[in-house]
This record gives C-alpha cells, sequence and structure tokens, in this order.
C-alpha cells in the first residue's frame, strides 16, 4: 500500500462539521453508514454489496439480496473512507480503489477485488491516491472506469481504465472540471458513460494551522458529460447543482437517476431523471433528506437499492442505517426486522 498524507480535522470535506454516530442497529443489519461508504450489485449472486466508512462494522463486507442482509468478516483493505465499489460482471469480481484510511489522514492508492468469497489485493500501481472519487463498470467496453477525486494536494479530473491487470490513463483535454463525488451512471441511450455534478473546494487554513478541503457550497457543478471511449462531450450546462449525490439507473425506463444530495441550501431526498437533454424532477419520489446515499441497481429484482448517508444539516449531521428500494414508481423503505 502506498499511502499519501492529509492534514484534516473533522469529516474529509466539511471539517468543521460534527458528525453524530447514530446507535448501531443490532445484527443482521448494518450500522449507521454516514456517507464515506459504497455499494455495488453483484449480478452473479444477487447481492447488493455495502462496504466502507468509518464505524463500528466498516470493516465487514455486507450483502443485501433483497430479503435480508449477511455479513463477511475475510480480511482485505480494512477501513476505509469516500470509496466506490464498481463490480466487474465480466471478470465477476468487485473493485475497490484507494480512499482514506482509518485514520482519516492517509489517502491509500491500492486495488481490491473481492470474488465472492475472499478479498484479493489486486494492484498498487495506478491512479495516484485519492478518495472521493467516482467509479463504474463500463459494460460497452468491458472496463472499471475511474474519474476524479481528491488528495491532500490535488483535486483530479483525469479518467483511468482498469481490465484487471493494470490501470491505464485515459484522460482527454477539455472534459469535466477537477472535483470529487461526481455522480457517474451507464447512459443506455448513447450506451456510453455519464459524470454529472459533484464537489467544488477551497484550499483553507484552519484554526489549528493545518491546511486541507473544504466544500465550497456556491460553487458546485452543475455540468453533465458523456464519455465514449476516447473523448468527453458536454450533454448539459446546467441543471441542479448537488454534491454526494447518488446517480443509478432506473429499473424500468434505464434512465439515469439523481437522488438526494447536498448543495447551497442544505441537504435534498428528491429524485432527479434525465431526459437526454436534462435532468427533470420525478414528483413525489422523496425520501428524507440526505447527502451520501449509497446506490445500486438490482437487475435481477428490478429495484434501485440506497442505504445510509447523513441527515440533518452540514454542521451537525446523523448517520443513517436506512434501506430504501425504488421500483420505477415509488420510495419503499425496507425496514429491520425486530431483534
Amino acid at each position: 500500500m502506498r499511502p499519501g498524507g492529509a492534514l484534516f480535522a473533522g469529516t474529509l470535506i466539511v471539517v468543521s462539521a460534527t458528525l453524530i454516530a447514530a446507535r448501531p442497529s443490532a445484527p443482521p443489519w448494518p450500522a449507521a453508514h454516514a456517507g464515506g461508504h459504497a455499494l455495488a450489485y453483484d449480478s452473479r449472486r444477487g447481492w447488493t454489496l455495502l462496504y466502507g466508512d468509518r464505524g463500528p462494522d466498516a470493516e465487514r463486507l455486507w450483502a443485501w439480496d433483497g430479503r435480508q442482509w449477511r455479513s463477511f468478516d475475510e480480511p482485505g483493505p480494512g477501513l476505509r473512507r469516500h470509496i466506490k465499489l464498481s463490480y466487474d460482471a465480466t471478470r465477476d469480481r468487485v473493485v475497490l480503489f484507494g480512499g482514506l484510511d482509518e485514520s482519516g489522514r492517509n489517502f491509500m492508492s491500492d486495488t481490491w477485488e473481492w470474488d465472492g468469497q475472499r478479498w484479493t489485493q489486486a494492484a498498487t500501481a495506478g491512479p495516484p491516491a485519492r478518495a472521493s472519487y467516482s467509479m463504474i463498470f463500463d459494460p460497452s467496453r468491458q472496463r472499471v472506469l475511474l474519474f476524479g477525486g481528491l488528495s491532500s494536494t490535488t483535486v483530479y479530473n483525469d479518467l483511468w481504465e482498469w481490465d484487471g491487470a493494470r490501470w491505464t490513463n485515459v484522460s482527454e483535454r477539455g472534459g469535466p472540471s477537477p472535483r470529487g463525488e461526481a455522480g457517474m451512471a451507464f447512459d443506455p441511450a448513447t450506451r456510453n458513460i455519464m459524470v454529472s455534478g459533484g464537489t467544488a473546494y477551497d484550499r483553507t487554513t484552519f484554526a489549528n494551522g493545518q491546511t486541507g478541503w473544504s466544500l465550497n457550497r456556491n460553487a458546485l457543478p452543475r455540468d453533465t458529460w458523456i464519455w465514449n471511449g476516447t473523448s468527453w462531450r458536454l450533454a448539459a450546462d446546467g441543471g441542479v447543482a448537488r454534491a454526494f449525490t447518488a446517480l443509478v439507473n432506473d429499473p424500468v425506463s434505464g434512465a439515469p437517476l439523481r437522488i438526494g444530495g447536498e448543495s447551497d441550501s442544505g441537504y435534498h431526498g428528491d429524485t432527479w431523471r434525465w431526459t437526454g437533454s436534462d435532468w427533470i424532477l420525478v414528483p413525489g419520489a422523496t425520501i428524507p433528506s440526505r447527502h451520501g446515499v449509497a446506490s445500486a441497481l438490482d437487475t435481477q429484482r428490478k429495484r434501485v437499492v440506497i442505504f445510509g448517508g447523513s441527515a440533518g444539516t452540514p454542521q451537525r449531521s446523523t448517520g443513517l442505517a436506512d434501506l430504501w428500494e425504488w421500483d420505477g414508481r415509488r420510495w419503499q423503505e425496507i425496514r429491520p426486522p425486530p431483534f
């Protein structure tokens, strides 16, 4: 592993925020995950996998099959924050890259894979160490794509491909600006990859004399970009400005959806649909407001699955352990069974 130093106080982005940890849920239900976690759908086994963040069970891999959670204690990457997971359907592997370690001060640059039974460290070389990146499997080109993110010194807008053996930098000029936590989804209309929204940061010196990144809510990106495998195209230059939002495909129409997130006015729980040229609000499709929600599309059951995030305000937020599903018409909360 190749760590990189970072100077942060509090959370990764909003340095002055106070995070109130919700009481852990009893097994077999995951504890609260406040936004540094990720979901990915394993289509071979029919599992929505959950990993990352901090808390009593953040080093444990969880799997939701539509009826119950199960967990795995196999040793692997250890506690990681502000990471993403991506299921490589061609190779039957879930891919994880880098993120912040348990201390919250070291950015990592290692690559791990889960094969359904165990974790394996697949690479130590590749993109520079970072967290808050975006990652997705591109079914048209059978590669995992990683975009953007940030380290202690740099906010990135580079694009990398993982083929299961090595990372390749495929960045092209003229694409999205440097950002973290951008939404990333497959656009079935063009069979290309979409990047939308994300974060903007300011370099800040804090009261303790340390420097780091703070979120600039007044400069959040509003643009949406399409990557066709060789170049970027600006698909929309307006729309909602959101950070820490979920981007996932609708189980019925296939259209990309944006769910929740944070803007300059606070946290949101609304749902927006991509029309091919713009984002439109889906009437009545709301969940309790939050940022940092993780999402995945269960293609077998035709459900969008989301879990956790942070509720409250950017200055005082609470980690969540709730599970919601979208069937293309409405959101339904899946409540834990009595323990």
